[in-house]
């Protein structure tokens, strides 16, 4: 969050030559179309689903007081949210997969892993917003600029409004 987005450095004498601006830089400064190709796949195999962003490793360091709770009171965040009869996509920075397992109670949950094993780091972080922006609710973690952009994603594609919402906003 410290740069925030690139919408809010965009500067226009109205609000209309400002939204004329930000969409020329929304239809040009796009990810590959292999990035959303393989979104699709994901979403073919698994159709419907919901996605969430569980933010942790740097986090745990910089925004311990929200990283560190997000696990532990993750399914009572997400149990009014998320619906527990369709598949939930899960994009983490964690490793340790297995640290979700206690998900499988409740969900049927997905990782990048489970579709894709020979990406680079940087195709992992598009595919993932991809993946998320498609889903049919999205929580993020509060503070995350990952989170941010795919509610911003999700916006061009008129896709339900999370953002203000989240896995541990109201910690």
């Amino acid at each position: 969050n410290l740069f925030g987005h690139f919408y809010y450095h965009i500067y226009a004498n109205t609000p209309t030559q400002r939204n004329i601006i930000k969409e020329k830089i929304k239809k040009g400064v796009t990810y590959k179309k292999t990035y959303f190709e393989m979104a699709d796949v994901v979403k073919n195999k698994i159709g419907e689903y919901n996605s969430i962003h569980i933010r942790r490793n740097d986090f745990l360091q910089t925004r311990e007081y929200t990283a560190k709770p997000q696990l532990e009171k993750l399914l009572d965040d997400i149990k009014d949210r998320i619906d527990t009869n369709i598949p939930l996509y899960i994009a983490t920075d964690e490793n340790d997969k297995s640290l979700f397992e206690f998900l499988k109670e409740n969900y049927t949950i997905y990782f990048l892993d489970d579709f894709f094993i020979d990406l680079q780091n940087y195709e992992k972080l598009m595919v993932d917003q991809i993946i998320c922006s498609k889903s049919k609710i999205f929580l993020g973690s509060k503070f995350s600029t990952f989170s941010d952009y795919i509610n911003i994603l999700r916006a061009y594609s008129d896709k339900l409004d999370f953002h203000r919402e989240g896995t541990n906003f109201k910690l």
